[in-house]
């Protein structure tokens, strides 16, 4: 429970059983007991204050680090709210201008445990043009609804990780702050209720419809649409639910995107390039996961460039160049980077892929995900358990024993930052943001792989 000072209506006391810590709120702000947040003065009457009585006797004074403070943004008050942030390390010149650096949050990484726990707290909106929320799913009214109620909502005791969200937008105005819908699983679970939704015209309309109440309501700046994958029966409906939904969210100044598969024939199945490049702002292209542990042979995911051995062509830059012959403009497309690898349980022992495999990687303990590792996870191993890392050019490698993992180190996302810059395409983007060394466990920095995306994508000031 927070409670104000009845003495101070800038500070405010959270009970810890029968303990009061006394807070302070930042300057300029007072305590509101109506939201239990920090807000101006004008949307508080002080005087009414009335003396509470505190559970405990006993008091210990904290340092002024505010629980909730009001955002700065022109939005509701009562729906805006941030927590205390660290300091920023973007480059103080900014992100060079059309060039786009998308990061997403998956809300689940609140839940891992100890070093991997991920908390709005920790992202540094400042090395990111967008930060995308990840997900919002489907319910069976064909309506879009939040996945994780208690995490996001802040009703019934709820730890309102939305509210926390939208209100960065205060110290980071220029950050997009969005929604992201689907994702593998609702995708994959719900695969029939997308289908009927993309087939009918009323249930697309009623979709519309909530998404507009959904970003008003929650104070995002637009939504990204994440089903995991359109096949041939959906292309049609996928096109017309773009456009539907871009009618009815650009009159509002919402932005509109979608994450797309890398596979040629999956995209050339499902997709109208051409018309979905009329109705969203940018195409987020998921180029990685080409390679993985349903396969016989261990090899790097997410290679820039075909090598010897490919008799089909899954790497980036032929996914790019696909999507810019299916009519595609550069500027729209949004070069996907991973920060996490893909991890295999080898038959051999000399490193080099592709190896005969017998399936995914051993879990780690921060992903818990046979056959994936977290960049921190792969550079614990290297930095601690002894793992060799060979830093290919076609793909950077790692392996100890019958354990080999393909990821991207912060010189070879560099080197696709700058693919980017020069085919001039409309960003980069990570998935995700808790996959990257965010707590500098291996001592390259925070966020390192993230870093090298800014060191390429930002121009320094004069």
């Amino acid at each position: 429970m927070l409670h104000r000072d009845p003495t101070d209506c800038t500070s405010f006391y959270m009970c810890d059983g029968r303990t009061a810590h006394k807070y302070t709120c930042p300057s300029n702000l007072v305590f509101n007991p109506n939201f239990n947040v920090c807000d101006w003065a004008h949307n508080v009457n002080c005087e009414s204050s009335t003396t509470e009585n505190l559970i405990s006797t006993q008091t210990t004074s904290t340092p002024s680090t505010i629980i909730y403070s009001r955002s700065t943004s022109n939005t509701n008050p009562s729906q805006s709210t941030t927590v205390q942030t660290r300091s920023t390390t973007m480059p103080t010149g900014g992100f060079i201008p059309g060039k786009k650096v998308v990061c997403y949050y998956p809300n689940w990484a609140y839940w891992r445990q100890g070093i991997g726990k991920y908390q709005v707290r920790d992202i540094d909106f400042s090395l990111c043009t967008h930060v995308i929320y990840s997900f919002a799913v489907l319910s069976p009214d064909y309506e879009i609804v939040a996945h994780d109620t208690y995490l996001d909502m802040a009703f019934n005791w709820g730890l309102g990780n939305y509210r926390l969200f939208d209100g960065m937008r205060g110290r980071y105005p220029n950050t997009k702050l969005m929604i992201a819908l689907g994702g593998w699983d609702d995708s994959q679970d719900n695969k029939g209720r997308y289908q009927t939704m993309l087939r009918s015209q009323s249930y697309r309309q009623k979709f519309v419809n909530s998404a507009v109440l959904f970003l008003q309501k929650y104070g995002f700046d637009g939504l990204d649409l994440d089903y995991e994958f359109p096949d041939a029966g959906d292309k049609v409906g996928f096109a017309s639910w773009a456009r539907e939904l871009k009618a009815a969210l650009a009159p509002y100044g919402y932005e509109l995107t979608a994450a797309i598969s890398a596979g040629e024939s999956e995209i050339r199945a499902g997709l109208d390039i051409p018309s979905l490049s009329q109705s969203l702002d940018a195409i987020h292209i998921m180029t990685y996961d080409y390679h993985g542990s349903w396969e016989t042979q261990a090899d790097h995911h997410a290679p820039m460039s075909q090598r010897s051995w490919d008799t089909v062509r899954n790497d980036v830059k032929n996914t790019v160049n696909v999507l810019r012959r299916m009519g595609a403009p550069a500027n729209k497309l949004v070069l996907g980077i991973p920060t996490y690898g893909k991890s295999f349980t080898v038959l051999g022992t000399n490193g080099a892929p592709p190896m005969p495999s017998s399936g995914g990687g051993v879990v780690g303990p921060i992903t818990n995900q046979v056959g994936t590792l977290s960049f921190m996870e792969i550079c614990l191993k290297i930095k601690n358990n002894a793992w060799t890392l060979i830093d290919d050019p076609a793909g950077p490698y790692a392996y100890k024993g019958d354990q080999w993992v393909g990821f991207d180190t912060a010189k070879s996302t560099k080197a696709k930052a700058q693919y980017v810059l020069d085919q001039d395409l409309g960003g980069a983007m990570i998935w995700d943001l808790p996959s990257d060394d965010f707590s500098n466990q291996c001592g390259q920095g925070p966020y390192p792989l993230l870093t090298a995306i800014n060191q390429v994508l930002t121009y320094a000031s004069p």
